[in-house]
């Protein structure tokens, strides 16, 4: 099964492939329009043209769509944005808000950051009322950076996230959902071969983007 990621940035992305990978271990995890990043993906129109630009030569079972919510007041405006672009894909994609940040994530497992970090950090209240969490770990260790998170998102506990995420935990059930809708092997392996067009030369392709 292949699943492809978009998100912010490419730490993100990997840092949500590496969560995943601890109990989805033969899914591969793809990230894809991996060059665009933070606030261009709100350039919708661009968005939608360089994703079906990639799909033409790319197969996924379904896409996964991660943002970060920042404001409570750009929630509506999030879900916007994945319910428009999940039109390229016939809206069979998946879409995960982090609330406030993914660093939130990180907070829901303060023993993992701990460890990692070999510090006594301690976090008692919901991750998700913590308007910046990114902002949060820098003050518990200059040594933090959002760089940082691939390789902590590999270790992270995912049941304390569930436990401690209301928002993560609705996540899993829906991605677990997801899975289990996707067609058989035999018939996944047909799907993919009616799909799949001709890759294009790499020539080809920069045009189709540059003229987007």
């Amino acid at each position: 099964m292949k699943i492809g990621l978009v998100g912010e940035n490419p730490n993100d992305t990997d840092s949500i492939k590496n969560l995943l990978l601890q109990k989805y271990k033969d899914i591969k995890f793809i990230s894809v329009i991996r060059d665009i990043t933070g606030s261009d993906l709100d350039k919708l129109e661009r968005i939608m043209g360089l994703l079906r630009t990639e799909l033409q030569f790319k197969y996924f079972d379904f896409i996964l769509y991660i943002r970060d919510l920042d404001k409570l007041h750009y929630k509506e405006r999030r879900i916007e944005w994945f319910k428009n672009l999940d039109t390229v894909t016939n809206n069979t994609g998946i879409y995960l808000l982090n609330i406030h940040e993914i660093e939130a994530l990180i907070l829901a497992d303060i023993e993992c950051f701990n460890q990692h970090f070999k510090i006594n950090a301690k976090c008692d209240c919901d991750p998700t009322t913590i308007y910046e969490p990114k902002e949060e770990l820098e003050k518990y260790t200059k040594a933090f950076k959002r760089s940082s998170n691939k390789e902590i998102f590999k270790k992270l506990n995912i049941n304390k996230l569930r436990d401690r995420c209301k928002y993560f935990n609705t996540f899993i059930i829906d991605f677990e959902k997801k899975l289990a809708s996707c067609p058989p092997k035999k018939n996944k392996d047909k799907l993919e071969k009616n799909t799949k067009v001709k890759l294009i030369s790499k020539k080809s392709l920069d045009k189709k983007i540059n003229n987007l």
